[in-house]
Parts: C-alpha cells; sequence; structure tokens
C-alpha cells in the first residue's frame, strides 16, 4: 500500500501545479476604444502579431454631467463568454454567467446614487461593472440595452476592441504608446 502513496502525491502535486500554471495566465489582452479609422497607423495594426480581434461598436453620452455608455446585450454576452465581464453587486467583483434580466435596460455604476434621474427612473440598477479585473472607468454609468434598444439610440458611437496578442510582451508594450495611437482610452486586461 505504501508503493502507492508517494506515485499518487506526486501525481497530485503536478496536477495542481500545471493547473495552476494555466490559472495565472498572463495579461495578453487588451481593451481599446477610439474612432476605428484613426487606428489604422498605429500598432493596432500589427494584426500580424494577434491571436484574436473582436471589435464592437459602443454609443456614448453625456447626461447631468455623467459620463454614459451603452453596449449590446449581444456584445455583453460575448465578453461574458470570455469570462471577461465581471459585476460587483456586494464587496467584489464576480464573473457573470448569464444576463438573467429580461430588461431592455440594465444599468451600472459604483452606485445607484451615481446615476442620473433620467437614467435611473429608464433602467435597472444593477451594480458595478468590471472587464477584466478592474472597473470599466471609462465611464461613470454603463447601461446594456437589448439589440432594439441599442440600435434605435441616435448616440455618438465608438468601437471598442478586445485586442489578444500572441504574446505577453505586446500587450505590455502597447501602453508605451499612448501618446502615440488616436484613441480614447485603453487598458491590459485579464
Amino acid at each position: 500500500m505504501k508503493k502507492w502513496v508517494k506515485p499518487f502525491v506526486l501525481v497530485i502535486v503536478l496536477t495542481l501545479f500545471l493547473a495552476g500554471c494555466s490559472a495565472f495566465e498572463k495579461e495578453r489582452s487588451v481593451l481599446v476604444i477610439g474612432d476605428e479609422r484613426d487606428w489604422d497607423d498605429s500598432p493596432i495594426a500589427w494584426t500580424n502579431q494577434l491571436e484574436n480581434n473582436k471589435t464592437f461598436e459602443i454609443k456614448k453620452e453625456e447626461v447631468d454631467g455623467k459620463k454614459i455608455v451603452y453596449m449590446s446585450r449581444q456584445m455583453a454576452d460575448i465578453l461574458i463568454d470570455e469570462r471577461l465581464l465581471r459585476v460587483k453587486t456586494d464587496k467584489k467583483y464576480k464573473a457573470w454567467r448569464r444576463i438573467d434580466s429580461e430588461r431592455p435596460l440594465l444599468s451600472f455604476a459604483t452606485s445607484e446614487s451615481v446615476l442620473p434621474e433620467e437614467i435611473r427612473v429608464t433602467t435597472s440598477y444593477s451594480g458595478d461593472l468590471a472587464i477584466g479585473d478592474e472597473r470599466f472607468d471609462y465611464a461613470d454609468v454603463v447601461i446594456i440595452a437589448d439589440v432594439d434598444s441599442f440600435e434605435d439610440l441616435d448616440l455618438e458611437t465608438r468601437s471598442l476592441a478586445l485586442l489578444q496578442f500572441k504574446e505577453e510582451r505586446l500587450a505590455q508594450l502597447f501602453t508605451h504608446f499612448e501618446d502615440d495611437i488616436a484613441i480614447e482610452a485603453f487598458k491590459v486586461v485579464n
């Protein structure tokens, strides 16, 4: 019986080590927001260094001095599938498995009191939102809209790209080009 103990423990330790390595995957993705037409002459054009590139349309407006960003439910579902969308309901952010609500407009902010009155009465407050490990600080309020409601919005549009590089160092290097790229915001995400 003792002959099996050492090999069994070794197999368990190696399995846990290898599983742990994948759990601590390096940050290879960058979230970029701006006008996609301005990205052609930037490092974003290094498409041969990208493993994956997903671009979405977002819409934005300002209400009572608060920056409001709208994303479609379809985009939110893709970010959920990529395990990048997290919601803070109590004291910490938790991975969002799926959108449970059938309501056409869900709002997210640091607290419900941050919502402008117009937004508070037309949406369902659902907590705070993070893309990756950190809060989505590009906007004060994020609203996830069903496809029809999103299409009906006549607002300024921007592109949001999720770029996954082949190597971690490329995502980290990307942050050094902040002044050279015509973008509004970006962050490295995990």
